[in-house]
């Protein structure tokens, strides 16, 4: 973790592995909601990007489904 504001913001580098992405979660509070922006960095270059390309989709993809089970989770009734 590189950043952290209790409730507005949370942002994130990776250390380890063969693609190391940097990762921000922002919120922001709105009438009955929040809005969440996630944003990622997973520079990729010459033959990271020709074999990991697919592989750092998959995990950004699964970020966002991570949001949305967050979102879906948090809005149901208790």
């Amino acid at each position: 973790m590189t950043a952290y504001e209790p409730d507005t913001h949370l942002a994130f580098r990776t250390i380890a592995g063969p693609v190391r992405p940097r990762g921000d979660h922002t919120f922001h509070s709105t009438d009955n909601s929040t809005e969440v922006t996630f944003t990622v960095d997973a520079p990729l270059t010459g033959l990271k990007k020709l074999f990991m390309g697919n592989a750092v989709q998959k995990t950004m993809d699964a970020e966002v489904a991570c949001l949305d089970r967050a979102k879906s989770v948090l809005e149901s009734p208790s």
